[in-house]
């Protein structure tokens, strides 16, 4: 698709979020233009996915990498509050320097990396925080896809977007952990997968009050792209 394609997906989906669940999804913020309150707020939300089970997560170094420059956060909130926030980061990634030397070449410059993926409740922020920043980058198309590492109960939904395991039980020195799953996806992959379905149907749903002239070309763009 071309970027103006992926740019109205991008602004579609915030109108639907915004209409339907009163979701304000907001991004991205460069690290080095974080401020200390929205860090803290930010901070606020980690610490109840993070405190029991992975409290390393929250280790003060985190700061370096959310400040960087090479940081941009994605957050989603309601009523003033954050209820869920996203990290993606440029190369060397907060683990890069442990790959070897072949993924280095392969995954350096032109991916980022997606972390602190994390919400309030029962997760249902997830999909549309995911969906909204990853249209962010395919609709720049400066990059090539994302790579992430992740532990068995966020792979189901890594999955659901397009993302595929290239590495199992991967030893991280840096969290003294030997059962992550490294996975990655193009951005060509996404769009051809489960994330593009649930971007079909959210359109589709976001596009009734609009006219049928309007919805039309829409569906007729997305149809060209699935069979081409």
């Amino acid at each position: 698709m071309k970027t103006a394609f992926f740019s109205l997906f991008h602004a579609l989906l915030k109108f639907y979020y915004k209409t339907s669940y009163s979701y304000e999804l907001i991004g991205p913020i460069k690290g080095n233009h974080l401020t200390k309150k929205r860090y803290g707020e930010i901070l606020k939300v980690r610490e109840q996915r993070f405190k029991h089970h992975t409290p390393y997560l929250l280790d003060k170094s985190e700061e370096n990498i959310d400040f960087s420059k090479h940081c941009e956060h994605f957050i989603c909130m309601r009523n003033g509050k954050i209820l869920g926030s996203v990290r993606f980061t440029d190369f060397p990634f907060e683990f890069g320097l442990e790959l070897d030397e072949r993924l280095q070449k392969k995954y350096t410059h032109k991916y980022k990396e997606i972390s602190r993926l994390v919400t309030i409740g029962n997760g249902q922020i997830s999909k549309p925080l995911l969906t909204y920043s990853a249209l962010y980058y395919i609709k720049r198309r400066q990059m090539e896809g994302f790579i992430a590492v992740c532990k068995a109960p966020r792979l189901r939904l890594f999955k659901k977007f397009g993302m595929k395991v290239i590495r199992s039980s991967v030893s991280l020195k840096s969290r003294n952990s030997h059962d992550y799953n490294m996975i990655t996806a193009t951005f060509d992959e996404l769009t051809k997968s489960h994330f593009f379905y649930v971007l079909n149907n959210t359109i589709n749903k976001s596009m009734r009050p609009f006219s049928l002239a309007t919805k039309s070309w829409i569906l007729n763009g997305q149809r060209n792209k699935k069979t081409s």
